[in-house]
């Protein structure tokens, strides 16, 4: 296996938004909402997860990485289902 490699991951990562916009642009709710039955994910969620972790989660940890350094320990991120339903919880507020 390959070693980490920062500028790899930036470059594989930043194709993200581009490749989901391409994905579900203009494909309308029921491709976009639509799930494959009870305890499954819709684009929308997953993009909404996404989106949630990074604002939550991901930004603030590498913050504090970079303040105090590798060894830092966090609690676990959470779970998909959970992010999933903060996420509805707030678009339905909207």
């Amino acid at each position: 296996m390959n070693a980490f490699s920062l500028e790899r991951s930036i470059e594989v990562l930043s194709r993200t938004p581009v490749t989901l916009d391409a994905l579900l642009r203009d494909v309308g709710d029921a491709w976009a909402r639509g799930t494959e039955g009870p305890d499954t994910f819709s684009p929308f969620d997953v993009v909404g997860h996404l989106i949630d972790g990074e604002e939550t989660d991901w930004i603030p940890r590498a913050r504090i990485i970079l303040a105090r350094g590798r060894s830092v320990r966090f609690e676990p991120m959470i779970d998909s289902a959970t992010g999933v339903a903060m996420h509805r919880a707030r678009l339905s507020r909207c």
